[in-house]
């Protein structure tokens, strides 16, 4: 009896700890493991146990002993993929393009721009308006790197750029943690002196209204969401910040604009699935008066407003148009607008820029993105709009966007317009369309040395998902992929990114870092699965909240497509998903483990029903109608059926790279951590499973100069190094 009861005794207590050394022994590197406290409660009847729930105590002793095992581990496996890496680096420096950079954008007499040269920051310029003369020097990203770290490496990010009309102030913004807090600096361009107040708590929403007032958004709750407008007038002798807008919604961000005329002032409040959009003119708000409501909230729709002449256009999904519509209506009356462009079935518009004469509507069709232009004459918008002409750009696959989107600047009453076009295979080039002549005129272009556009191959396919067909898109080296003597693909390494969330668009944009991975031999693809927007609102709509399991559910049927068409193996697919697209990546290796070699997880969105219980968390009360209110029975059951942290189970599970930034403040640092330490507990099975996490103190996006190009390659070399067997791999690639 004593034996027995000794005989389990050792068993118990040594079995383990043989386990442990054995896997350690696997990897060479001493394995983490996080120590587990008691955390139990009840939600909506279900009973809950999450035993690293003080990982959200970043100062918990046990979190920073498991922290710098983690750290000491991380180091360690990367080394044996550190040759690779290290070439991987310089590669990415030397194709990232080095003679473009910020759109040249028109404020008053001056063009702005910046190019970084052999620079590891921007340095910004200005010179007259359509001449090349008067070009100066305004800022140095450099220089103020060097002011605030020395010659240490730190995490650096400009959020705004922004010139007075008159051309005598720069604002200008700046995070130095990436929680996204950005502190505003005012530049005297005539004395080129920093004036000594700063603003703080700015989320990237700076707008001038005079030659010395700004307007700026500023957050006042601990999360990134910025509730205020102030107004901040330069006076010589001192510095005047007056609120303006104080959005007591929690659920609303506010930012703020000015017209296409430069005449009113818009500030936009909106959440995920509504918003609000207030209005004035330039002139009442310089002399005190407050902003008029102009779009009033309601549940499930968005509506964007741009005021011309004595009219609006308002862009909305009103009257179920998922794909948008425009409507207008005087601006005297603005609770009777006229439909002027109705809804389309296939041609989803994403927004509106307006011009004196004519109206763009960016748009997305079967796939593609292009601009429609409608003439605007007289000068009224409750007209309904003629047939539009279409501007069509070369290529199939590729992704434009509007440089004058984010400040709405640019010249009202000119006949052209800019717009930046890019491609896997073709690096960023500004353009300026003339509506007139149906020209582009090529303003600036990247260029990287020793690439060779017609080397490569981007084409699209179809993965059969349910009751629809998800579209993925692939690039690849066209030397590296081969058929067999019948004419059968031989399958390669694969790393597939993902998204779907948000109705954010996922498409074919140029990265630099992806040559380092094509160029040995590996296939990357998109997959535009449900929750984005590649098909449309109704394809947003199919992928979120109650409907949420499409998006994970769509991305396995491509990973299964890919292999059944020979595209890869599951012994050669590693999965790639940042933010909402580390939720895709943790739910579905959690749903189909045996589909993946490696799954990469960036800042990913891993621990849903904790975060979501929490309404004083980053985002949760704007994103309800996103993932789900777990106050809700039924939608708190939806979430617990695919959240990746609750779901997990002791099998054997691929490959993990996961991420955290301790100052991201979309993502709570400690869900990767504990999506990391949960996989640890369960892998007693699975000695061959390396597991590896990597903390940095950085927000959502990451490092920032050449340390994101240091984390990039380390990350791709250990991704290599799991799915290609190719000795080529570990080797220089030629140029």
């Amino acid at each position: 009896m004593g034996l027995l009861c000794g005989t389990k005794f050792v068993t118990l207590l040594f079995v383990p700890l043989l386990l442990g050394y054995f896997l350690q022994r696997q990897s060479g590197c001493q394995l983490p493991m996080a120590t587990k406290l008691d955390h139990h409660f009840e939600w909506q009847g279900a009973q809950l146990e999450d035993p690293y729930f003080y990982f959200n105590d970043i100062t918990h002793p046990q979190l920073q002993e498991y922290l710098q095992q983690e750290r000491e581990h991380t180091l360690c496996v990367f080394e044996k993929s550190k040759a690779l890496e290290d070439v991987m680096y310089e590669e990415m420096i030397s194709n990232d393009p080095k003679d473009y950079g910020q759109t040249p954008e028109r404020f008053g007499i001056y063009e702005y721009f910046s190019v970084s040269g052999d620079s590891e920051y921007d340095i910004w310029y200005r010179k007259l308006w359509n001449t090349s003369q008067g070009e100066m020097k305004v800022l140095n990203e450099n220089v103020l790197v060097h002011e605030f770290y020395g010659d240490k490496p730190g995490y650096f990010r400009i959020g705004s750029f922004v010139p007075s009309e008159d051309g005598r102030y720069l604002a200008y913004s700046v995070d130095l943690k990436g929680d996204e807090k950005y502190t505003i600096y005012i530049k005297d361009l005539e004395t080129n002196t920093t004036l000594p107040e700063t603003i703080n708590n700015n989320c990237y929403s700076i707008t001038w209204i005079s030659n010395n007032v700004f307007l700026y958004n500023k957050i006042t709750y601990l999360s990134i969401q910025p509730l205020q407008i102030w107004k901040h007038t330069i006076n010589p002798n001192s510095q005047d910040n007056v609120l303006l807008l104080n959005e007591t919604d929690p659920t609303f961000d506010v930012d703020v604009n000015l017209s296409s005329d430069k005449n009113f002032v818009i500030v936009s409040a909106s959440g995920c699935s509504t918003n609000k959009e207030y209005f004035a003119s330039v002139q009442s708000i310089l002399n005190g008066d407050s902003f008029q409501l102009a779009i009033p909230r309601r549940d499930g729709i968005k509506s964007f407003i741009s005021p011309y002449f004595d009219c609006m256009f308002i862009l909305t999904n009103d009257g179920d148009s998922p794909n948008f519509r425009l409507m207008a209506s005087p601006l005297s009356d603005l609770g009777h607008p006229v439909e002027i462009l109705p809804h389309r079935d296939n041609v989803y518009i994403d927004h509106m820029s307006v011009y004196s004469d004519f109206i763009l509507l960016w748009i997305l069709s079967n796939h593609t993105q292009s601009i429609e232009i409608y003439t605007l004459s007289p000068k009224s918008c409750l007209s309904v709009l003629g047939n539009p002409k279409l501007v069509k750009f070369p290529g199939e696959y590729y992704y434009i966007t509007d440089p004058a989107e984010s400040h709405n600047i640019h010249d009202y009453t000119t006949d052209e317009f800019l717009v930046t076009y890019q491609s896997f295979t073709q690096p960023p080039i500004d353009f300026a369309y003339n509506v007139s002549t149906d020209q582009f005129r090529v303003i600036q272009e990247s260029k990287v040395e020793n690439f060779n556009h017609s080397e490569y191959t981007v084409k699209r396919v179809f993965a059969p998902s349910d009751k629809v067909l998800v579209p993925i898109t692939l690039f690849y080296k066209t030397s590296s992929l081969s058929v067999d003597q019948n004419n059968i693909l031989s399958p390669s390494p694969l790393l597939l990114f993902g998204y779907g969330s948000y109705g954010a668009l996922l498409l074919p944009w140029w990265d630099s870092t992806l040559l380092s991975l094509v160029d040995r031999g590996v296939v990357y693809a998109q997959a535009h699965v449900r929750g984005g927007l590649i098909n449309g609102g109704k394809w947003y709509s199919e992928g979120r909240n109650m409907l949420k399991q499409n998006t994970f559910s769509d991305f396995i049927a491509v990973s299964e497509f890919l292999i059944e068409s020979n595209w890869t193996t599951p012994n050669q697919l590693a999965i790639e998903g940042a933010s909402a697209g580390g939720l895709l990546v943790g739910a579905v290796v959690t749903q189909r483990p045996d589909l993946f070699k490696v799954a990469y997880v960036r800042v990913g969105f891993v621990d849903v029903v904790n975060t979501m219980l929490v309404p004083t968390y980053p985002l949760v009360l704007q994103e309800y109608t996103e993932w789900g209110n777990p106050n809700s029975d039924s939608e708190f059951k939806n979430l617990m059926s695919w959240d990746p942290y609750y779901n997990m189970r002791d099998v054997s599970y691929p490959h993990l790279l996961v991420t955290s930034g301790l100052s991201d403040p979309r993502v709570n640092f400690w869900e990767g951590i504990k999506f990391v330490a949960k996989v640890r507990s369960l892998q007693a099975n699975n000695p061959n499973s390396t597991i590896v996490l990597d903390v940095a103190k950085v927000g959502h996006f990451g490092s920032t100069g050449y340390s994101f190009f240091k984390e990039r390659a380390a990350h791709f070399a250990f991704i290599i190094s799991k799915i290609s067997k190719n000795k080529k791999s570990f080797s220089k690639k030629k140029k």
